[in-house]
């Protein structure tokens, strides 16, 4: 009998010492580095992805072709030269700096004299150069100048052509409204044309002549507004020879 409770005794001793403690320890340890294992595979997997997309769009050619302007900088240009050399122009003063271009880890280091910061390229897409700066955690976004510079040419052209059209359109108004009050040919033409409508449309008005004439369901006094800005001394009356002259008598 003191056998059997000695060996049992031992059993209960092993399985406290050795099986309890292991299972209970082994459990939650792997799973917390289960955890910290796919957490890390994870972002490592996905900064690797990002920095092979930016090293496809990064090199030291797409820095070095073009002049970047920060924005929010009034006008602050980085001209980024094959030979390492920085130049930083703002309101025509020229300030000479350093860079590296360190492809491996995505970043640049920009130095001036005995100081050099390092950047993370964040971004490089569509002519625009995104940079965080690590001291100031900020990021810099810069511009391709050229294409600004395109922009800002298309909507100036644009911008006049349209400046231009609108005061053609406006000296072509003007040369019709003065052709009718100098005719009195055309101004009784008008006057017949109205008439006859009107004898035609006994319950309709004037209203309803200017809708007619403009090819509209209802009057609105808008396209009248426009004209007026041109003719500022027009009446409705005339407003309605000028429509009369545009759409019966004008070759």
């Amino acid at each position: 009998m003191e056998v059997i409770v000695i060996i049992i005794l031992i059993v209960f001793l092993y399985y406290q010492l050795k099986v309890k403690p292991k299972r209970v320890n082994s459990i939650p340890v792997n799973k917390f580095d289960k955890m910290v294992l796919d957490s890390e595979q994870l972002i490592s997997t996905n900064v690797t992805k990002a920095k092979k997309f930016a090293e496809k769009k990064i090199s030291q050619s797409y820095l070095t072709s073009c002049n970047w302007i920060r924005q929010n900088s009034n006008n602050e240009t980085y001209t980024f030269r094959s030979n390492g050399e920085l130049l930083v122009s703002k309101n025509g003063i020229v300030e000479r700096k350093k860079y590296e271009l360190i492809i491996d880890n995505n970043s640049i280091i920009i130095s001036n004299n005995s100081i050099s910061e390092m950047y993370n390229i964040v971004l490089v897409k569509d002519d625009f150069l995104h940079l965080h700066r690590i001291s100031t955690n900020e990021i810099l976004v810069f511009m391709n100048q050229t294409k600004i510079k395109d922009e800002v040419k298309y909507q100036a052209e644009k911008n006049y052509n349209q400046f231009i059209s609108a005061h053609t359109e406006s000296d072509k108004v003007r040369s019709d409204f003065e052709a009718i009050q100098n005719d009195p040919d055309i101004e009784s033409l008008c006057y017949s044309f109205q008439k006859s409508w009107e004898e035609d449309n006994p319950s309709k008005t004037i209203y309803d002549y200017v809708a007619f004439l403009e090819n509209k369901h209802f009057y609105s006094d808008y396209l009248f507004s426009q004209w007026k800005e041109n003719i500022p001394e027009g009446t409705l009356t005339e407003y309605v020879d000028f429509l009369i002259y545009k759409k019966y008598i004008k070759k």
